[in-house]
């Protein structure tokens, strides 16, 4: 009977341990801290998530990147750009844990098989980043743009439907929320605020990071 009560208790010292090693984990890497994220992700006419979506889903699968989906503590922004007929983009992470931010530039390849019809892997290199005009003034500007809060393109009055050119998907993920939205063709619909916000965006990055964009179409 002894033997049965300490293998019991030892059983539930164990269970106590991994739940605290778990949590100790979600806390260090600051995802998954929770199953009850509000999720605005652009939907298709059928229904389905938007291509975006499910071609950013298949690139943190094969680049190792943690999903946002299920939310970051305190905030986290993913802004990826991109080209026509280029395999090379990039991807600025900007990561606010408490009080301090954080910033990541990734220079990122496609990898094909021999037909070009499958995705195999990920060349990929980081870069830690500071703003030049310092991380107060530099929230300030991206925040004026409405980074956060911007809608997808496609439901904006005006905006045509467009595939070919160079375009940025944004992620913004908190402990209770998660969105992503899309602006293709950057420069192509500059009468429309929402857009003309969008190139200004990737303009404050790359001028405030320091880095030259991958090629615009036919370019790279």
């Amino acid at each position: 009977m002894n033997k049965i009560l300490l293998l019991t208790a030892v059983t539930f010292l164990l269970y106590i341990y991994s739940c605290k090693s778990n949590q100790k984990k979600n806390a260090a890497t600051n995802y998954n801290v929770t199953d009850t994220v509000t999720k605005d992700i652009p939907k298709r006419s059928d229904g389905t998530p938007f291509i975006i979506y499910v071609k950013l889903k298949e690139l943190e699968k094969i680049g190792d990147f943690p999903s946002l989906e299920f939310g970051f503590d305190s905030l986290q922004i993913r802004i990826w750009y991109g080209a026509s007929f280029s395999d090379s983009f990039q991807l600025i992470t900007l990561k606010k844990m408490s009080a301090d931010w954080k910033a990541e530039l990734y220079f990122l390849k496609y990898n094909y098989d021999e037909k070009r019809d499958k995705l195999i892997s990920l060349n990929k290199r980081v870069e830690a980043k500071l703003p030049k005009s310092g991380w107060g003034n530099f929230i300030k500007k991206i925040y004026d743009l409405k980074i956060l809060t911007l809608p997808n393109a496609e439901s904006l009055p005006g905006f045509a439907e467009c595939f070919d050119g160079a375009g940025i998907t944004i992620e913004v993920a908190t402990i209770k929320e998660y969105r992503i939205y899309n602006y293709p063709c950057l420069g192509s619909f500059l009468k429309i605020w929402q857009c003309r916000n969008a190139l200004e965006i990737l303009e404050l990055l790359e001028n405030e990071f320091e880095f030259t964009r991958v090629g615009e179409l036919y370019n790279q």
